[in-house]
């Protein structure tokens, strides 16, 4: 009886070591056959070390890699893989630019089919595209002080840092659970402020951390599977609040002189246990479903004197018995049903149903008293519950000469609530349908290509208008743009074309256009338009090309009101309009972005030893703002200079082998960066006329940037 451990040896290995063991020096050429056997079958490990550096200071280039200073870096990659043939246990170890700072490693350990675990560590910068002149003392610091004097430039950055941990184990009878934790700390500084009478520059101190749990057991049997657990968050701010001394916006009526406290994102947690899985009933229909239940809270302790910030207007005071906390909480429910089948050969079809309800259960209760009969707020937190129930019905079928019609149906419905005193107008419900048609065909064994269209029809319950604290309706000029109803069309078309084997074209075209419905002023309409084609060639044996392009057009149109005033007769005399007058104009703002992306790569082997590439990467914003006056006699509209970003990059590289173990590798990187992005030309912080009547911190960004990164590392391989 044959031994089902020892398997034969591959067909090719076997009459190679046939022929070899008649030839002369038969048992030297068997030890190089089988030595090439292994090196085909053993793991490869690569270590990689070297040393680039940068020509030039910038903002853009390093902005998530560190690499902002001229002068030297250290180049690190490592991939190392064992593999213990008799027991099936692997151990690896995967380590990116370890020499920047937006460095990655991690290690593995497992046994195939039975166990496993891993460590994971990431750190990512992200520094502050902006330089800001300041007087401001104490940044990234939890106290700062205001102050017009002593201006130096600051440079602002975050960073994190993430460990994350985690296993796998092989139970029984297709049993496995698996665990993961991970820790992510945050710190450094991100651009703030305050302000009433004018802007003042604060600087947030960020440090924090964020813990994240996983646990997850999972069974996978021939019809059915599934997998049930735990998933839980924590958020803790080490920095509650922000204590800010100087300037002119702080209040005289806390401790100290000119002193406010500002809350900063409070901590918070959450869990959600869940279940999902699937049941094949037939090996052409399957059933699908996922259920979970959730809480988030936030029990943090309000900073002390915030109930006495000068963003509460003087007349306004904190309630008695405020509590010390928000209480916060929201419960989370979500449910999802799917079923696909095939009933037909050329028919198959889908449908699916989901339910996701955000019940936000935070107590509510009167913060502050004595705010006036015409103010938009009763002192009291508002709640916001959002409950969404989504259906989708899909129907593919196959029709003569190739083509395959697909159709569906889906719907939206949203519920919420709402605040008896507003200050804008709401609906408590909205639904959207939406109606798919798309035709697919192989036009020939080069050619395939499709056309789809989606119309959507969003609509909802009746408006409940804005509501003053004294009862009265206020201003009711505007339809919020995510409640409005509105009308979209989407048309998106796909062609693949192959006409020789080294050669490949694909092209998409989408076009959207939606038309909202507003009352007075908001979003009239707004339009997308996105065309895209890639292109790969191999021209000769080791070398191929390939080349793409993307351009992005984004229109919208709204209107705005310079001031609002009570209507007339029949429209009721307590809702405002736009008078639309030459004292009182109506604005038409029509809003533009343009995006361009080019790039082509080029990839081959010069003889044995040089591996080559390049890549030509451009990119292109421009932003246009066209206002004009609709108003008859009104004076015309401030003109807005188009915003342009580009960048060009340009990478290069080419590795030299010695020999099979060895080899030399070197890069080159020009990265040109230009913008003429007026809005941060010279921004001052003030109150627009006297800027010096508060702290006159100014914000700019270096508009033209170009910078090189040359490198140079040594490769080394081995099994």
């Amino acid at each position: 009886m044959r031994n089902p451990r020892i398997q034969p040896p591959a067909p090719t290995a076997a009459l190679l070591l046939a022929a070899l063991a008649l030839a002369p020096g038969a048992a030297r050429a068997e030890d190089e056959v089988e030595a090439a056997i292994k090196e085909q079958t053993t793991p490869e490990s690569t270590v990689e070390v070297g040393a680039g550096a940068v020509t030039n200071d910038n903002s853009r280039f390093g902005q998530y890699t560190g690499l902002r200073k001229e002068g030297p870096y250290g180049i690190g990659n490592v991939d190392i893989n064992r593999r213990d043939d008799a027991t099936g246990t692997w151990m690896r170890f995967f380590g990116r630019d370890l020499g920047y700072q937006d460095r990655e490693a991690r290690f593995e350990h497992e046994r195939q089919g039975n166990w496993g675990y891993f460590i994971d560590f990431s750190q990512t910068p992200a520094y502050s595209p902006y330089i800001v002149n300041t007087g401001l003392a104490g940044i990234g610091t939890r106290t700062q002080t205001i102050s017009p004097i002593g201006l130096s430039d600051a440079q602002l950055k975050t960073q994190r840092d993430a460990w994350t941990i985690g296993g796998q184990k092989f139970l029984w009878n297709n049993w496995s659970i698996n665990l993961s934790f991970k820790n992510e700390e945050k710190n450094g500084s991100q651009l703030f402020g305050r302000g009433s009478s004018g802007q003042e520059f604060l600087a947030q101190p960020i440090n924090s951390v964020t813990r994240q749990a996983e646990a997850n057991l999972a069974y996978a049997g021939e019809k059915f599977q599934f997998n049930g657990g735990y998933y839980g968050t924590w958020f803790t701010n080490r920095n509650s609040e922000l204590d800010v001394f100087g300037g002119t916006n702080s209040s005289t009526t806390s401790p100290g002189s000119n002193f406010q406290t500002i809350a900063l994102p409070p901590s918070n947690s959450s869990y959600q246990l869940n279940l999902a899985g699937g049941y094949n009933f037939t090996p052409t229909s399957r059933m699908s479903f996922k259920v979970a239940s959730g809480r988030v809270t936030q029990n943090d302790a309000y900073p002390s004197g915030f109930f006495v910030s000068p963003a509460v207007p003087s007349t306004v005071s904190p309630a008695s018995g405020a509590p010390g906390n928000l209480g916060g909480r929201i419960d989370t429910t979500f449910a999802q049903l799917g079923f696909t089948a095939r009933p037909l050969d050329k028919l198959t079809v889908r449908a699916d149903l989901r339910y996701d309800d955000r019940a936000d259960k935070t107590p509510i209760f009167t913060y502050f008293t004595g705010t006036s009969a015409t103010s938009t707020s009763n002192g009291d937190n508002e709640p916001r519950s959002i409950k969404n129930t989504v259906g989708k019905v899909e129907a593919s079928y196959a029709l003569p000469v190739g083509f395959r019609a697909i159709g569906g149906i889906d719907y939206v419905q949203t519920d919420r609530n709402a605040s008896d005193v507003r200050i804008v107008s709401t609906r408590l419900r909205t639904d959207e349908t939406s109606y798919r048609a798309e035709l697919r065909r192989s036009v020939s064994e080069t050619v395939t290509g499709s056309i789809g269209y989606v119309r959507s029809d969003r609509g909802g319950s009746d408006w409940l208008l804005t509501t003053l604290n004294g009862g009265a309706v206020g201003s009711n000029l505007m339809y919020p743009m995510f409640l409005a109803d509105r009308v979209r069309d989407k048309w998106r078309a796909v062609l693949d074309w192959t006409p020789t084997d080294p050669l490949s074209f694909h092209f998409v075209f989408e076009d959207a256009r939606d038309h909202y419905t507003s009352r007075y002023v908001g979003l009239n309409d707004g339009s997308g338009r996105t065309y895209s084609a890639d292109m790969g060639y191999t021209f000769a044996p080791g070398w191929q090309a390939t080349a793409w392009y993307t351009r992005d057009d984004t229109r919208s149109s709204m209107t705005d009101c310079q001031a609002s005033t009570t209507a007339p007769s029949p429209i009721p005399t307590s809702q405002s309009y736009c008078p639309n007058t030459a004292a009182n104009t109506t604005w038409d703002a029509r809003l533009r972005t343009v995006g361009d992306a080019f790039g082509v790569g080029l990839r081959g082997k010069a003889g044995d030893r040089w591996d080559l590439g390049a890549d030509l990467q451009y990119f292109r914003d421009r932003s246009e703002q066209l206002v004009t006056a609709l108003s008859p006699g009104a004076a015309p509209a401030d003109s807005f200079p188009d915003i342009h970003y580009d960048r060009i990059t340009l990478r290069m590289f080419g590795t030299y082998k010695i020999d099979k173990s060895s080899s030399l590798r070197l890069q080159f990187i020009h990265d040109h960066f230009k913008t003429d992005d007026w809005t941060w030309t010279n921004y001052v912080y003030g109150n627009g006329t006297t800027p010096a009547a508060t702290d006159g911190t100014t914000v700019r960004q270096v508009p033209i940037q170009n910078v090189d990164f040359i490198g140079f590392s040594y490769l080394y391989k081995f099994q």
